[in-house]
C-alpha cells in the first residue's frame, strides 16, 4: 500500500484564532454602525446626535483594526517601513 500524505489547507489554528478574533471586531463595530443607521431618521436631536457620535467611533475603531492588518501583513511579508528593500 502506498503511504498517504495528508494535505491541510487553510491557515494555521493561530492564524485562525487571528481571523476570527478579527471578524469579531469588525462585526461588532458594523453592527453598532448599521443599527444606529436604521433608526437615525426617528430619533430626536439629542439621541441623534450620540447616534452619530457612536457611529463615529465605530469607524474609528474600524479603520485602526484595518491600519493594524495592514501593518501587520506588511511586517509578515518583510515589505515594514523597518526593512530593506531590493
Amino acid at each position: 500500500m502506498a503511504s498517504e500524505t495528508q494535505v491541510t489547507s487553510g491557515p494555521a489554528p493561530e492564524g485562525r484564532e487571528f481571523v476570527a478574533g478579527l471578524v469579531d471586531e469588525v462585526s461588532n463595530a458594523l453592527q453598532v454602525i448599521l443599527g444606529y443607521a436604521q433608526i437615525l431618521h426617528e430619533l430626536d436631536p439629542e439621541e441623534r446626535a450620540a447616534a452619530v457620535d457612536a457611529i463615529r467611533h465605530q469607524s474609528e475603531r474600524l479603520r485602526e483594526v484595518l491600519t493594524g492588518l495592514t501593518s501587520a501583513s506588511r511586517d509578515a511579508s518583510g515589505q515594514g517601513p523597518w526593512q530593506r528593500r531590493g
